[in-house]
């Protein structure tokens, strides 16, 4: 392709420098009618030349006839060249899927691609030259109309959204653009693009619908599971309530079991019945295990009703894990355990702010669960160190931490958050030992309502670790009472 345009190039080259050399030639033996005339010509040589009439004559009809051929070959080519391009117009123009049309200042069509013509369902020589009118009702053609006279008016971009009929009788929605031009006789004319978006609309239509429905049914959904979620809360507040309300009538029968068992077994005295003895010591036993199941579950409906009152004042938690472990020494005497502490110094001088009476609660029962999982003859170890508050309304404040670990059975790490779930145990530790799952779920609420926290880890060889975190205080801090 390249290199047959590169020979015409050429060949027309040639010929222009023969047609000018003849030219000069012709030219200069009419100039020396008078005297004789040397013309060099294009390639370097020379002709001398001498004055005669009739050569006069020969040359200037020579000199005109050379100039109207080079007129006319020029006139031939750029008329091809012309018609190239309109074909090449033409071609790409009927490439294009999309409609588009042209149309004069007297609103008729006088060109259009393949596709417009399509889109109106006749030929284009049928429809060139004609105007809406003929092809439209006259309500739609005086719509067209008055668009396209803007249009050539104001010589500005328009985009109108149309109704258009189909040959097939389909009603479409199209989107029009219409532009003014200058047309070849100069007068003006616009062109115009159409883009069929019936689909398009059709499926915007659709998915709002789609997103409506959706959306109502959400709502529906969401009011159901609001109901549904205000009822169950109404209704556990109610468990709640009532079995905060029941603390009394459920303690103190088992307050008069206890009692009673204890005083039969200092009646008896050692030298008693001891079958009667053995009954009376299981009776009470059993009775301080179900006291207990019965505190945790009205301590945890306290909680949840936010009927749990804490009285948060400086103090030295050393102090109360000592009460705690009187509570706890028969347990670590039957398993053989010992109970050892590191940094009790540190304990000693750091101020924490909490209740005593509940932090006595969270040591009872972390220790507790620590020696019911721990294996016999081993240690018991209770750590103090420093630290600092990582989550919570005391973020970023010191605290005080204590770290227990015993040397039993570990906690599989999958399992470590979920242990202070409510009524939730580790899969390592349904052993038969007992328990509800409620132990460590208090001391998390409990820890929780005076701004602490608490964790638990695997050990570095066995057993598992319980960390919780107490913000520091000083001395002279007032006392809070809260109620959670």
């Amino acid at each position: 392709m390249n290199t047959g345009f590169d020979l015409r190039m050429k060949r027309s080259g040639q010929e222009w420098a023969a047609i000018r050399d003849s030219i000069l030639v012709m030219f200069a033996v009419f100039c020396v009618s008078v005297q004789n005339a040397v013309v060099t010509l294009s390639e370097g040589s020379q002709v001398a030349l001498s004055a005669s009439y009739p050569f006069i004559a020969v040359s200037v009809a020579l000199f005109v006839g050379g100039i109207v051929y080079f007129i006319r070959h020029r006139a031939i080519h750029m008329q091809k060249k012309l018609e190239d391009s309109h074909e090449f117009l033409s071609t790409m123009m009927d490439s294009i899927p999309t409609p588009i049309f042209v149309k004069n200042s007297k609103h008729q069509w006088i060109a259009g691609n393949k596709a417009f013509w399509r889109l109106l369902g006749k030929p284009p020589e049928m429809m060139r030259g004609k105007s809406d009118y003929d092809v439209f009702p006259k309500e739609q053609a005086d719509i067209f109309w008055e668009m396209d006279e803007k249009v050539l008016m104001s010589q500005e971009m328009s985009v109108n959204v149309e109704l258009l009929r189909s040959p097939e009788g389909e009603d479409r929605l199209i989107s029009t653009k219409k532009v003014s031009i200058k047309l070849e006789n100069g007068e003006p004319g616009l062109v115009g693009i159409i883009e069929d978006i019936t689909d398009i609309r059709r499926n915007q239509e659709e998915l709002k619908a789609h997103r409506d429905n959706l959306q109502q049914m959400v709502e529906l959904q969401t009011r159901d599971i609001v109901a549904a979620k205000e009822k169950a809360e109404a209704s556990n507040q109610a468990k709640s309530e009532f079995l905060s309300n029941m603390s009394h009538e459920l303690r103190t029968p088992m307050h008069a079991i206890l009692n009673y068992s204890q005083l039969g077994r200092k009646r008896l005295g050692a030298e008693g019945d001891g079958t009667l003895s053995k009954y009376l010591h299981n009776i009470e036993i059993s009775g301080n295990r179900l006291l207990g199941l019965l505190n945790n579950l009205l301590d945890l409906s306290k909680l949840e009703a936010g009927k749990l009152t804490l009285h948060l004042k400086p103090g030295n938690l050393h102090h109360t894990l000592e009460q705690s472990l009187i509570e706890l020494d028969s347990l670590l005497d039957e398993k053989g355990l010992k109970f050892e502490i590191k940094n009790e110094v540190l304990a000693e001088r750091a101020v924490a702010v909490y209740d005593h009476k509940r932090m006595v609660q969270v040591f009872v029962n972390m220790i507790s669960n620590a020696i019911k999982f721990a294996s016999e003859q081993s240690t018991i170890t209770l750590q103090y160190s420093m630290g600092t508050i990582t989550e919570g309304e005391k973020a970023g404040s010191k605290a005080l931490q204590c770290s227990i670990h015993n040397s039993g059975v570990s906690i599989p790490d999958h399992e470590l958050l979920n242990i202070f779930e409510k009524f939730t145990q580790s899969t390592a530790t349904k052993t038969g030992a007992g328990g509800t799952g409620l132990g460590l779920s208090i001391c998390r609420e409990i820890l929780a309502a005076q701004a602490g926290v608490i964790w638990a880890e695997r050990g570095v060889e066995n057993g598992a670790r319980f960390h919780f975190m107490l913000p520091c205080g000083q001395p002279d801090d007032h006392e809070q009472v809260v109620t959670v």
